[in-house]
């Protein structure tokens, strides 16, 4: 095995510990504060380092303002209802469904813009679910935090297909 597949693998490796780790903090930060003031925090914070690191870039504060604004408002209709179902519902669960909005993309693109989705594409996306039941330990039930979850899942592919036509 070369040196340089080895270091994907273990980057790899620690995502995904860092992406199910996120769900169990957001989880016990929620035990001390509610998911809307949660999700504002994460939105002050976040926009704080990226104001400054785009200053030292030597950008503009406005540059793209009206694009900003409009991801911004898509990216609020992702977290918030994500926090709101991870306080609802169990953390694996809350993975299992957050995880399903990045295998919703090629779907969403066709459903709202008719854009055709390789067969090839069918046997990925079933395979990434049966990743995401191991990772996640499989479904647990349905309940309201699943519908908030399912929202995101739906915000993240809006997301997603926003920015790249917004980036082309």
């Amino acid at each position: 095995m070369k040196n340089g597949f080895f270091v994907y693998y273990v980057a790899l490796i620690a995502a995904v510990i860092l992406w199910g780790w996120s769900f169990a903090s957001t989880k016990t930060a929620l035990l001390g504060v509610d998911a809307v003031t949660l999700t504002a925090y994460t939105f002050l914070f976040a926009s704080g380092i990226l104001f400054f690191i785009e200053l030292g870039r030597g950008k503009k504060p406005l540059f793209r303002f009206r694009e900003g604004i409009i991801l911004g408002i898509a990216l609020l209709l992702i977290e918030l209802p994500q926090t709101i179902g991870i306080d609802l519902t169990s953390a694996s669960s809350a993975a299992l469904i957050t995880g399903l909005g990045i295998l919703a993309v090629p779907f969403v693109n066709r459903l709202f813009f008719g854009e055709k989705i390789p067969k090839s594409l069918y046997l990925l996306a079933f395979s990434s679910l049966m990743g995401l039941f191991v990772l996640t330990n499989g479904w647990h039930g349905f309940g309201a935090g699943e519908w908030w979850l399912l929202l995101n899942c739906f915000g993240q592919a809006m997301y997603i297909i926003y920015s790249g036509r917004v980036e082309k």
